[in-house]
């Protein structure tokens, strides 16, 4: 795709223009680019983007803004999540750093188990999790439904 701008309008902008100076602006800016090292990089640039854009179709790039969409909605969803925010903010408790360690020193056993049933806070955990696991297990319900051959 190629832009030509036609000849009286391009005339109309340059009437009035000291063309020296401009051409000699213009080519302090390309010296200085090509000193930096960032014309290479803007001819790269240009180069990768143009076999990018001969590559991908139109029905590619609907096809990825849809997935970025859908990513994005998952995402805020994700982030609007009260239970997420529960969740990393208890991995962060000390508790869990003690508790891996009693696992590495084989310290747990079924009766340490039981007893933390006891917990108000294992049971509201519990009850957590296991609505999740519900949810889950409905939710992969309608999934198969919707998506059976």
């Amino acid at each position: 795709m190629s832009i030509k701008i036609p000849s009286r309008v391009l005339e109309e902008r340059i009437k009035d223009a000291d063309k020296d100076k401009a051409i000699m602006d213009l080519m302090d800016q390309l010296i200085i680019l090509h000193e930096s090292g960032a014309l290479d990089t803007l001819v790269d640039l240009a180069l990768t983007l143009k076999n990018v854009s001969s590559v991908i179709t139109d029905d590619m790039f609907d096809n990825m803004v849809v997935m970025i969409r859908d990513l994005l909605e998952i995402m805020n969803n994700i982030a609007g999540n009260p239970i997420i925010k529960v969740i990393a903010d208890s991995i962060n408790d000390p508790k869990i750093d003690r508790a891996l360690m009693e696992l590495e020193d084989n310290d747990v056993g079924l009766a340490k188990v039981i007893g933390m049933l006891r917990d108000p806070d294992v049971l509201r955990g519990a009850y957590i999790l296991l609505t999740l696991i519900k949810a889950i297990g409905a939710r992969s319900k309608e999934y198969l439904k919707d998506h059976s051959r």
